[in-house]
């Protein structure tokens, strides 16, 4: 069996729109439908590299993507690495009409009246341009997350460029109205005491590619008494496992490479939880948006019941 393509695109986005461009109806692969910009990595290039050639080519604009795109798929004999770009010089022009037959700017309505090469492209339109995706994390303090920051750095330095390490302590998918989720955060905070966690053995999981992170320990239950008030109706607990990402399936193309460097490195350690953020996620970058210290008295105490 042959190796898959390597192949980038970039999400160019100006004022809430993406734009995409209209594979020529004579292509060999995947014609007459909508795509990214973007194209082949010849032998011996590298991926960004290979990008800014492909958009100077294509679209006569000019990009400096960073070493580390923010998406990776793997597809039917090739591997996808897409870049978001909210900065180019030039105005994008089809220099290649016998690729592309159109380009155009759109929303997510228009978008959705399209039809797409990929699958996964509306949900990677969403995150670059939709509203963000607000999370619950405790950051690692900084004695505990040097040796694990260099891990991620290695495994997924993408991801590791976007975010500290951090445990999530409630996701969208959990917690999905972000007003109310930072109401009763604000609340919780106030009663919640700081609570011990600690650094596990190493967690390999799947998701469309292998991704790797550490189990999280919980001994005096601060963590999953949390998770009850903060995730009680109308949220609800989806039951995740606690644990520090170190390389993600969607931004890094070997978590298992990832896996077996915690292995190796058999971290532990424990730490305490005193503050946790609520923070909005885009599929480019992470913004913490609001941190809030747990101001209760014992160590350990579980949080006050707000019914």
């Amino acid at each position: 069996m042959s190796a898959p393509h390597d192949v980038v695109a970039a999400l160019l986005v100006e004022e809430g729109r993406v734009l995409v461009v209209l594979r020529a109806a004579d292509r060999r692969w995947y014609p007459g439908v909508w795509d990214l910009p973007g194209g082949h990595v010849e032998p011996g290039e590298a991926p960004a590299a290979a990008l800014t050639r492909e958009l100077r080519e294509e679209l006569g604009v000019d990009v400096e993507p960073d070493g580390h795109p923010h998406l990776r798929l793997d597809g039917d004999g090739f591997r996808l690495a897409v870049w978001v770009l909210r900065r180019w010089r030039g105005r994008p022009t089809n220099l290649a009409p016998d690729e592309h037959d159109e380009l155009r700017f759109v929303d997510m309505d228009g978008l959705a009246a399209l039809p797409l090469a990929h699958p996964h492209l509306g949900d990677m339109v969403r995150r670059a341009i939709g509203p963000p995706r607000v999370h619950v994390m405790a950051f690692l303090p900084a004695g505990t997350a040097g040796p694990v920051e260099a891990l991620r750095r290695t495994g997924d330095p993408g991801m590791a460029a976007m975010v500290g390490a951090h445990v999530t302590v409630a996701y969208p998918e959990e917690a999905p109205d972000p007003t109310a989720l930072a109401e009763r955060v604000r609340a919780l905070a106030a009663t919640t005491s700081p609570f011990p966690l600690a650094l596990g053995a190493p967690a390999a999981f799947t998701e469309e590619r292998a991704g790797a992170g550490l189990n999280v320990d919980d001994p005096a239950g601060g963590l999953a008494a949390l998770r009850r008030q903060l995730l009680r109706p109308p949220f609800r607990d989806l039951g995740y496992p606690a644990h520090v990402t170190l390389a993600h399936p969607r931004t890094t193309p070997d978590g298992c490479a990832a896996f077996a460097a915690a292995q190796a490195a058999a971290l532990t350690g424990p730490w305490t939880v005193r503050e946790i953020a609520l923070t909005a996620t885009l599929l480019d970058r992470v913004d913490v948006l609001e941190r809030f210290a747990l101001e209760g008295s014992a160590l350990g105490a579980q949080p006050a019941d707000l019914r």
